[in-house]
């Protein structure tokens, strides 16, 4: 491993070394990104973090939901942006992972529509529900079999009156 470094070292030189290890260059193409970025973006997360905190404790009526929201989605994207490189990723890359982040906004939009519309669907439904009768006694059955039927038990053949 020495050996390799020290041949990088030859190779490019001790200022090529320098811009590599401050983030400036990379000789295989990658970005790479210097420490201060790093800590910067950290110091960034750890500030929007204790801001989620105070968020959740401060009284912002029906602000809170979206104020939350709006601290999650730039720490988000400070994370994707910058420790997981795609702020200098290919643009297709970013476009597959934002397609994705639109079709799950679709796919969270589709199932708070049914979820707020299943009340209005259960009141429609009773609508055309058959009324229920308060006194037992006025309960019906479907369907009623006749008291003098042959299907009371024994096989066929087996009349009680010997038919």
């Amino acid at each position: 491993m020495l050996a390799k470094l020290q041949a990088f070292y030859e190779k490019y030189g001790p200022d090529y070394v320098k811009e590599v290890l401050a983030g400036e260059h990379d000789p295989y193409g990658n970005h790479i990104s210097a420490l201060p970025v790093y800590y910067a973006i950290y110091g960034a997360l750890l500030i929007l973090t204790v801001l989620t905190v105070a968020v959740s404790y401060a009284d912002l009526g029906p602000l809170s939901l979206p104020v939350a929201m709006l601290v999650a989605i730039i720490k988000a994207s400070l994370v994707v942006g910058y420790f997981m490189h795609l702020k200098y990723d290919t643009p297709f890359n970013v476009l597959v992972f934002f397609g994705s982040l639109v079709f799950l906004a679709i796919f969270f939009v589709f199932v708070m529509v049914d979820l707020n519309s299943r009340g209005t669907l259960v009141a429609e439904q009773e609508n055309f529900s058959i009324h229920r009768a308060q006194d037992p006694a006025e309960v019906k059955p479907a369907f009623v079999t006749p008291k003098n039927s042959d299907h009371g038990g024994g096989a066929h053949g087996d009349k009680k009156d010997g038919h």
